[in-house]
């Protein structure tokens, strides 16, 4: 069969395009003539703009030559930077119809938006008609399966479910004496490893954070690189590299890896810690079930259905189950023993709560470069009888604020319409740093947020900056 595989590829530095690889080398073993069509000019056989209608157009003639078609979805392939509701619509229904255009066409689906599917409005119907298109949709697990037919009407035989690791192999055929050699690990240190892509969303600064307050004896290693040139992970980085320094035990390897590199390190390490704030499924967590590894991973998306395939795994819910999970994967914590006290707060770990929550506004205030102390709630002097429900309320200002991006052209006529372009291309040069700037700074309020608040959770569950954050990106997708 000659089939073509549609999808980012490397040496893309791209978590999709490291699975395509995988898959396409399935294929071929099984006797298929494949070919590969990425979004950008890559090791592929051919490469299309996929971000304009016109490569969208030129995709769909394409496809004619190939018995099936097999598409690894993601909305970054289609849209531009700081898309729109209006283009995402438009792409869904120009992806939808290409894929029509076909009798045997496939996707894959990676991070779909589960938002706005079962909507009435004019995105999500767009967005029923994009992924009722294809013959066939394969997802990761079979809660993801029912949940996908249900939401956007799909008969469930037409949606097959593949095991996220399926065609994933060892790279490596190192032990574990020889790979930290290898990479320059302590010998005798109990290793905790983050490893991925440097993105926000990854949580990597969770990790440090919890292990700060572990005893002596471990390390902590994160190892990735900056997927894209982009001024907000460049400024994560930037804040990890800040906590790696005044965290002793933590190191920091940025820089690509390869696949038999990533392998290395999940052979040299004792726990795989997965903080992530938000995600559907992991490459990381599928590459750690082929080595065995034991396994720390926050309960977002469907990581917990994807780890069935693992036997020694942890969730927890917040930062302060991350610590705990971290401790006792040390040794030095039973089950019970969930309390970690962060040494660097001296006499206040055990001591009057007022006092403690007038440091906590101190440091929230010298994050900000602002002498004044920022108070929760004006109402409740010195912080005291605070409820998670009195931290959403003191938060409400920030969950009304949407992540700021450049509208698209919206006049109804043509030459209007093309002015439109003409003045936003000649002032983006000004206007798009200011942009990103307010950006930053709404997302240092909300990481001083979810410092505080992880401080002193509840136990209730998601912190109130990552409830923000969700409610940030649902404002942003639609």
């Amino acid at each position: 069969m000659r089939i073509l595989v549609v999808t980012p590829y490397p040496p893309q530095r791209d978590g999709i395009a490291q699975f395509a690889v995988q898959s396409v080398a399935r294929l071929r073993g099984e006797g298929h003539d494949v070919e590969v069509l990425s979004n950008g000019p890559t090791a592929a056989h051919h490469w299309l703009d996929l971000s304009s209608a016109r490569g969208v157009l030129a995709l769909a003639r394409r496809m004619r030559d190939y018995d099936r078609v097999i598409l690894q979805y993601h909305p970054d392939i289609f849209l531009p930077e700081n898309a729109g509701p209006e283009r995402m619509a438009y792409t869904n229904l120009l992806v939808g119809a290409a894929l029509r255009s076909h009798s045997d066409s496939w996707i894959v689906p990676h991070e779909p938006d589960w938002t706005c599917g079962g909507g009435r409005r004019w995105l999500g119907a767009t967005q029923r008609f994009l992924w009722r298109s294809p013959s066939r949709v394969q997802l990761f697990t079979e809660s993801d399966a029912d949940r996908f037919a249900s939401l956007f009407g799909l008969p469930r035989d037409r949606i097959e479910v593949v095991a996220h690791h399926a065609d994933f192999v060892p790279k490596t055929t190192m032990q574990r004496a020889e790979a930290r050699r290898s990479l320059g690990i302590t010998d005798g240190a109990f290793v905790f490893l983050s490893i991925g892509f440097i993105q926000p969303h990854k949580g990597f600064d969770r990790a440090i954070r919890a292990f700060s307050g572990l005893p002596p004896g471990s390390e902590l290693y994160i190892v990735g690189s900056v997927r894209v040139e982009d001024e907000e992970y460049a400024s994560y980085l930037a804040e990890l590299e800040a906590a790696g320094r005044s965290t002793p035990g933590t190191h920091l390897r940025i820089g690509y890896v390869s696949d038999e590199e990533f392998d290395r390190w999940l052979v040299a390490s004792d726990a795989v810690v997965l903080p992530y704030r938000a995600i559907w499924t992991s490459s990381v967590l599928a590459r750690a079930a082929l080595f065995g590894c034991r396994v720390i991973a926050t309960r977002v998306g469907s990581l917990e259905d994807q780890a069935e395939m693992l036997e020694n795994v942890v969730f927890v819910d917040d930062d302060a189950g991350l610590a705990a999970a971290m401790l006792e994967a040390t040794g030095s914590a039973s089950a019970g023993e969930q309390r970690v006290v962060d040494e660097s707060w001296g006499p206040l770990s055990g001591g009057d709560r007022a006092a403690v929550m007038d440091e906590i506004r101190r440091r929230a205030a010298l994050e900000r470069g602002s002498q004044e102390p920022f108070m929760w709630d004006a109402g409740q002097e010195n912080g005291a009888g605070r409820t998670a429900e009195s931290q959403q309320n003191a938060l409400a200002p920030l969950e009304a604020l949407p992540k700021l991006g450049m509208p698209e052209p919206g006049a109804s006529g043509m030459l209007r319409r093309l002015v439109q372009v003409a003045v936003r291309r000649v002032t983006a040069w000004e206007i798009d740093p200011l942009v990103n700037h307010i950006n930053r700074l709404h997302a240092a309020e909300l990481l001083t947020a979810e410092r505080i608040s992880s401080e002193f959770s509840d136990g209730t569950g998601t912190t109130a900056a990552e409830h923000l954050r969700d409610v940030e990106r649902k404002q942003e997708k639609h």
